[in-house]
């Protein structure tokens, strides 16, 4: 139930001990920011939390771009189904979504720091920041959710959307 999830979440959180490998990074890989990571008081969801008063228009987090995943296909060519759903159209792409998390993956997998450069520096950045990451039992893509609470979407397409992508 939800309270487990949130005892899970909250275990993990500091398992990982998420905020000072959020400011570590941040300051480590040039990111500027004007946040921190935590917790709201009285518990909750985490998110980003403004370490300081800001002016407007102001930037709280600049995230240098070659950090970046990025989907270089223009928003109005992105189909809303991955591949898995087209099936009429074996060589769709897949969903924008599906390609990010491809390009994570293969960071994730990449030499991080063998061969140096660029490329290795990136991968080593984000295996870095996958430790952030919330574990797949508190996603909520259709694809991480059990079979019980895949029938509670009330959606039977998306609910087999996710069972395919499994």
């Amino acid at each position: 139930g939800p309270v487990c999830m949130g005892h899970l979440l909250a275990l993990w959180a500091l398992a990982t001990d998420q905020p000072a490998t959020f400011g570590r990074l941040a300051s480590a890989y040039g990111v500027y920011s004007a946040v921190v990571l935590a917790e709201p008081p009285g518990g909750g969801e985490r998110g980003l939390f403004c370490t300081r008063a800001v002016a407007a228009g102001e930037p709280l987090l600049a995230v240098p771009w070659q950090l970046c995943l990025v989907d270089e296909d223009e928003p109005g060519d992105d189909s809303l189904e991955s591949v898995w759903e087209q099936q009429s159209d074996a060589a769709a792409r897949p969903a924008r979504d599906v390609r990010l998390a491809a390009q994570l993956l293969a960071q994730l997998a990449g030499d991080g720091g063998d061969g140096g450069g660029d490329a290795a520096e990136l991968s080593r950045f984000w295996r870095e920041w996958s430790a952030m990451l919330p574990p797949a039992a508190a996603c909520a893509h259709p694809m991480t959710l059990p079979d019980a609470l895949l029938e509670e979407l009330q959606h039977a397409p998306l609910a087999e959307a996710g069972r395919r992508q499994r």
